[in-house]
């Protein structure tokens, strides 16, 4: 094998991304190849070194410089992957780690049944033209050499299978794969590629277990699509020969409202209403037929709520800066340091505590919803107004009607929000006196404002103000300023008031509005984004907008 613990892939962590800032953990469970769909071989394009990497001048001599500064390593890039495999500078191929393995990725978004990127170690292979055998040889067998490694560290079987919501699911996947289970959203890599020079996912598990040694007869067939666009699964995922009865019902203690005992796992699951679960002979849940939510949708209703209870926007984009690095704004999110502990998922922990599997998590101090409440009286306060609804813990209406009861029971923290001349002002104010995590340094307030930020920019009205407490001193630029300007390696800020800038912009841009605030005002991508909401690609200094 190429990799061991004394010969380790090359480590370029992207700590500037939004991915890696999110804080977000998984149990492994097993790895997932990708194929990034570009004709670019050279891991420069999505990886470069963050600004306060100790190694950066060594990487960027390894990796090549990325002059058009549209590397992933970004707060603006909403996705993430552990590893790539590509070209170095000097054309060579190798494996770059680019976030802990134990990091959640975002990589294969999410199908009718949920998604891969919840335990699965995912990586990119950078595509060329897929008209060369000499590269595809390579990097098919760097791959390979990658995802022995890893296995052997998570001591994963290549050739085995994972129980994972209703299917059964190869330790060893692709998004093409994952994608016709469900579990990812409709992309063909690498299945439009590696076919080509007569290899498959069959082949690859092969390979793999060569490497390791592994002596099974197991074989794993290719898997099956989902035929209907549905969150129900299509394909028989039980028989009839075992003994074991599957109940329908909201909840394991409410047998009153069971549907049905069924045989067949699959007919249990085309009688599952939505709202009702799926439950074995123990009580545990195998499915549950939940409305399936965009976290589109579940950003704008939290805004929009918030906006109806404290109409200032600079304070709700503060709000939701901080629950973003809290939660990820996901109301089923459980704290990801304990999900090994405890063997949880977020899915299966919420299960459990909404049927009653488990009971501890008043006590647990595991954080959990929205704001990741983990104080004991809290999360019984949240338990209690769910039950109370009828709800799940992670329904988001409760969540939200809970959040806001404790900024309401919080003066000074109400009275921030509700005051706020700036998104700045209420992104430091909810960070030091509601959320009050271990680490309130700068740097913390830095990455929350630019989290916040993001959100004001993507939901304020027409009709904002400026973000920052000088906005009634702001200047302003000549209106044939709107004309296109071009920008060479120029620094780009998250807010106003940001001192570090987080990226370098070279290219045409366009003056997004009028506005001198701090000393910058805002870039747009084309003509026709100026003045629209949400269109702000970042801000640099004035002198730098000629």
């Amino acid at each position: 094998m190429k990799y061991n613990e004394n010969n380790k892939p090359i480590i370029c962590m992207q700590t500037q991304s939004t991915c890696y800032n999110s804080g977000q953990r998984h149990t492994i469970k097993g790895i997932l190849f990708h194929s990034t769909g570009c004709n670019n071989p050279n891991i420069k394009r999505y990886v470069q070194p963050s600004d306060d990497d100790p190694n950066r001048e060594y990487l960027l001599q390894l990796l090549g410089v990325n002059t058009n500064h549209n590397d992933w390593n970004h707060i603006y890039h909403e996705a993430g992957l552990n590893a790539w495999i590509g070209k170095l500078a000097d054309g060579t191929v190798a494996t770059v780690q680019a976030m802990p393995y134990e990091f959640k990725p975002w990589g294969c978004g999410k199908g009718s049944r949920g998604s891969c990127n919840n335990g699965w170690i995912q990586f990119e292979i950078c595509e060329d033209n897929l008209a060369s055998p000499d590269y595809f040889n390579a990097v098919y067998a760097e791959s390979v050499e990658f995802a022995a490694y890893l296995c052997k560290m998570y001591n994963l079987d290549p050739m085995g299978t994972v129980d994972y919501q209703g299917v059964k699911v190869p330790v060893i996947t692709c998004h093409n794969d994952a994608a016709k289970l469900g579990l990812g959203c409709n992309h063909s890599d690498i299945n439009h590629w590696f076919p080509k020079y007569g290899k498959n996912m069959d082949t690859v598990r092969a390979d793999i277990k060569a490497l390791l040694g592994v002596a099974t007869d197991t074989t794993i067939k290719p898997v099956e699509p989902v035929v209907e666009p549905s969150n129900k699964p299509t394909t028989p995922i039980s028989d009839a020969t075992s003994d074991e009865l599957y109940r329908v019902r909201k909840s394991w203690n409410d047998a009153k409202s069971q549907i049905g005992a069924f045989k067949v796992l699959d007919n249990a699951i085309k009688a599952c209403k939505e709202d009702y679960s799926v439950f074995d002979s123990k009580g545990n849940v195998v499915y549950t037929n939940k409305p399936q939510t965009s976290q589109e949708e579940v950003e704008s209703k939290v805004w929009n709520e918030l906006l109806r209870v404290y109409k200032n926007e600079f304070g709700v984009a503060g709000i939701m800066g901080n629950l973003y690095a809290e939660s990820g704004i996901r109301p089923n999110n459980m704290q990801n340091t304990y999900e090994r502990k405890l063997g949880f998922s977020d899915e299966s922990y919420t299960d459990a505590v909404d049927n009653g599997l488990y009971g501890n998590f008043v006590n647990d101090a595991v954080g959990y919803g929205l704001a990741q409440w983990t104080f004991w009286s809290r999360k019984e306060g949240l338990l209690n107004l769910c039950k109370s609804k009828g709800v799940s813990i992670s329904d988001l209406s409760a969540q939200i009607l809970f959040l806001v009861r404790e900024i309401n029971a919080n003066s000074t923290v109400r009275n921030c929000i509700v005051s706020a001349t700036s998104v700045e002002e209420a992104s430091d104010c909810f960070l030091t006196k509601f959320e009050r995590p271990a680490d309130q340094s700068e740097n913390a307030k830095v990455k929350r404002r630019q989290f916040s930020f993001t959100y004001y920019n993507k939901f304020k009205s027409e009709n904002s103000g400026s973000t920052s407490e000088e906005s009634q001193s702001a200047e302003s630029v000549d209106e044939k300023s709107k004309n296109k300007i071009v920008l060479n390696n120029v620094a780009c800020y998250a807010t106003s008031s940001d001192k570090s800038p987080y990226s370098y912009k070279s290219g045409e841009y366009f003056l997004w509005g009028s506005e001198v605030i701090n000393g910058k005002v805002r870039i747009t991508t084309k003509e026709e984004f100026i003045g629209v909401n949400g269109k702000v690609t970042c801000w640099i200094n004035k002198e730098d907008a000629k």
